[in-house]
């Protein structure tokens, strides 16, 4: 199943953003964007510009990417000692707790990042009337709400973060 259009459209707005944020020239890109007959050709081609996109002049910082360029970019004068002992015990448990975190995440985002664009979750939510802000563990009475509820609670809360995001 391919991703619909106005969802890859959506995606590769974020992309555009994204590369402007990096340093990279992206004028007139935003509007190239929103202007693409809907094909997968015209998305392919447009992709393919994003590959050769040029720093802008003004753009002050170096960001090396082969391992030769990073090592010559590093300050010869920094701290080259260990600057702290690493407890790998304690060090492999939260490697295992965050990589176990990121799982979650994936899986329970999947569902909705293949599906929807942020726009189309937002109307569904409001017309249940459950589109609002904010974080609710608990209930009112201070009652721990069940795993799924607080999951739902979570998600309203990213949607109206998104809410806020478009505006900006």
């Amino acid at each position: 199943m391919l991703i619909r259009l106005d969802t890859l459209r959506e995606r590769l707005h974020g992309v555009v953003l994204n590369k402007g944020e990096q340093g990279y020239d992206i004028e007139g890109l935003q509007d190239q964007l929103d202007n693409l007959q809907d094909s997968y050709d015209e998305f392919v081609n447009f992709t393919k510009k994003l590959l050769s996109l040029k720093i802008r002049p003004d753009w002050s910082y170096v960001e090396p990417s082969s391992i030769n360029d990073i090592l010559n970019e590093m300050d010869p004068s920094r701290p080259k000692d260990q600057i702290k002992k690493v407890d790998i015990e304690d060090s492999s448990k939260r490697v295992e707790a965050a990589f176990i975190a990121s799982l979650c995440g994936c899986m329970l985002g999947k569902p909705l990042e293949a599906m929807f664009t942020g726009h189309e979750i937002r109307k569904a939510l409001e017309e249940l009337d459950e589109f609002g802000i904010g974080i609710h563990f608990c209930e009112s009475g201070g009652q721990p709400l069940d795993l799924s509820s607080a999951v739902g609670r979570m998600l309203i809360t990213i949607l109206a973060a998104f809410g806020e995001m478009e505006r900006n």
